[in-house]
């Protein structure tokens, strides 16, 4: 019986609304993301004696506006601005606080795969690059690194789902690319670039990211 309803409510949910892609049409979107972690560390001792540690604490979020245009009915482009920020604190005799806030450009080209009429699949290719203030607090002393820049290159997937003809839903997950960071330190006798390229894979919680999408046309 409930495999039944299940079918039922999925069926409901995307034979709602005939949404069409097509070429022309151009939508602005808003999106974001959020993710929080408290690890522990529990260290047992004999008898009934239980030691519980606060672990380290890690907030990430993420927040940006956007406008693109279908160039076909499976192919649109876009771009955006975003602005993310991340906190870490660790639980150590340093009282050691990581802030890191990113001020960022992006562009993008998706590639839209029909499911039903108003569900998507879409496959994502993008390119980023941020400005990064970085700061380090220690106890009551604080550090204010290096000018550092980053750029990615890669591809996600996710879905869109219409819930009516100019309005939609979108969910990405994951990424897979190519990142570049370049760190540059100057002080008053000397001034250092350090560059790193790696490939990175994830698809972690914090890489859930959600948002709309607004047809203007």
């Amino acid at each position: 019986m409930k495999k039944y309803f299940t079918l039922l409510i999925f069926s409901l949910f995307i034979s709602q609304v005939n949404a069409q892609l097509e070429a022309g049409r151009i939508y602005t979107t808003g999106f974001g993301s959020i993710y929080h972690s408290n690890d522990k560390v529990i260290t047992s001792g004999t008898g009934i004696l239980t030691t519980t540690l606060k672990g380290t604490k890690e907030f990430n979020g993420k927040i940006g506006l956007g406008a693109g245009y279908f160039l076909t009915k499976h192919i649109a482009v876009g771009g955006n601005v975003h602005l993310n920020t991340h906190k870490i604190q660790f639980n150590d005799t340093s009282n050691r606080i990581d802030k890191y806030r990113i001020m960022g450009l992006g562009l993008s080209a998706r590639y839209y795969i029909t499911i039903a009429s108003n569900f998507y699949f879409y496959g994502s290719l993008g390119y980023a690059i941020g400005f990064q203030k970085y700061t380090n607090m220690r106890g009551q002393v604080t550090d204010v690194n290096p000018k550092v820049i980053n750029q990615s290159i890669g591809i996600s997937p996710g879905f869109t789902w219409f819930a009516s003809d100019n309005f939609a839903f979108n969910a990405s997950w994951g990424f897979l690319g190519l990142k570049h960071k370049r760190t540059r330190t100057t002080n008053s006798t000397s001034e250092t670039t350090f560059k790193q390229n790696e490939l990175m894979a994830n698809f972690g919680l914090s890489q859930i990211n959600f948002g709309v999408m607004v047809f203007i046309d």
